[in-house]
């Protein structure tokens, strides 16, 4: 009676595996789901989101996510099987996707921050420019360039023509292109080079790697110690640093509190917060919080009401600005606004009565 209740509202995938009562036959069965079902949608994802691993380091590195991906999978099809799981899969690649997708993001957050914030400011400059754009082609295939290059569908130039356009900048003396305030529109402004010297769209993430090398961004492996804190400026210090992965093992408790306490918002609250909080480099709430070990792209999902498949589908957009939360929430930007602060000021002082009665309590004992 169980497993058709389950069924029921499971992906027919799964069907198979879990109605089978032989254990070597069900073992069989989800290495084939496995090998034929899970693993090539994991190995497309890693390739594509992570297309610049091509050493035998980055090599070991993709074998790695893949590994801890699938084995997530199974584990999660086992605890499924035995009824332990909190809920069935409606759709077993969607999940796959997500796995994959949260993997190759965290990797690219620990390992590669510089880079990470790089391409959020990218995008920023993108998103704020009248006359350029980034979008999406296939499932996971981010192009950017000008936007009449989308909207007749100008098919994307190699990795090759980019870096001849670094040269020619170079070359012809533009340095005012690779110095400078570095905002939006500076930033739009050396894009605009590039795209007029390349004359097609570019891949996003080779567009990262040529403006890094203009600009002279690099990663230095490097632990980040953050300090402990235990005010309501909790809020202010996860979204500033990215490395919060580091943060010491004392301090994580408190941040707990904090996500607990944005869980506890209204939702068009937490909403507002959480899909525009960003770090000083454009790093969005997503990211942070899994940073930090606070909360899994499955749980930030389930606090925004939001599908984990939708949320990994716009995560290349976030942080969202204002009026694009407006449109989802069907209200006003102001109103937005008025809610993000709704919540801050919320957050400010729940933390700050939690801080005041643990004080208090310590002054006792």
């Amino acid at each position: 009676m169980e497993t058709t209740r389950i069924n029921s509202r499971l992906d027919p995938l799964l069907v198979a595996f879990i109605d089978e009562p032989d254990q070597d036959e069900a073992g069989r069965i989800l290495e084939r789901l496995i090998s034929d079902q899970a693993e090539p949608v994991v190995v497309k994802i890693i390739k594509s989101t992570l297309p610049g691993l091509s050493n035998e380091a980055g090599i070991a590195d993709q074998e790695d996510i893949k590994s801890d991906v699938l084995l997530k999978v199974v584990e999660r099809l086992q605890a499924l099987k035995s009824n332990r799981a909190q809920e069935a899969f409606s759709s077993f690649l969607d999940y796959v996707a997500v796995a994959a997708f949260n993997a190759c993001y965290s990797y690219l957050r620990v390992r590669f921050p510089e880079r990470w914030r790089l391409k959020n400011k990218l995008r920023s400059a993108l998103k704020h420019a009248d006359d350029l754009e980034v979008w999406t082609v296939g499932h996971s295939v981010s192009l950017c360039g000008f936007g009449i290059w989308r909207r007749i569908g100008t098919p994307a130039c190699p990795m090759e023509r980019l870096v001849e356009a670094a040269r020619d900048i170079r070359a012809t003396g533009q340095g005012y292109l690779l110095h400078g305030p570095r905002d939006d529109r500076h930033t739009a402004a050396l894009l605009r080079t590039i795209f007029s010297l390349t004359a097609a769209p570019n891949s996003l993430n080779d567009l990262v790697s040529s403006v890094a090398d203009l600009w002279g961004i690099a990663d230095v492996n490097q632990r980040v110690d953050i300090e402990q804190s235990d005010d309501c400026g909790l809020l202010k210090i996860l979204a500033e640093r990215a490395s919060q992965q580091y943060r010491p093992a004392e301090a994580r408790p408190t941040l707990g509190r904090l996500w607990k306490e944005i869980c506890g918002l209204p939702l068009r609250q937490r909403t507002a917060l959480l899909l525009a909080l960003k770090d000083g480099e454009g790093l969005d709430a997503v990211s942070l919080l899994g940073n930090a070990g606070v909360a899994t792209m499955r749980e930030i999902s389930e606090v925004l009401e939001i599908k984990p498949t939708d949320l990994a589908a716009m995560w290349d957009d976030l942080p969202l600005d204002d009026a694009a939360i407006a449109e989802r929430l069907g209200i006003a930007r102001q109103q937005v606004i008025n809610l993000r602060k709704s919540a801050r000021e919320r957050l400010a002082y729940r933390m700050g009565l939690d801080s005041s009665n643990r004080r208090r309590r310590s002054t006792a004992h």
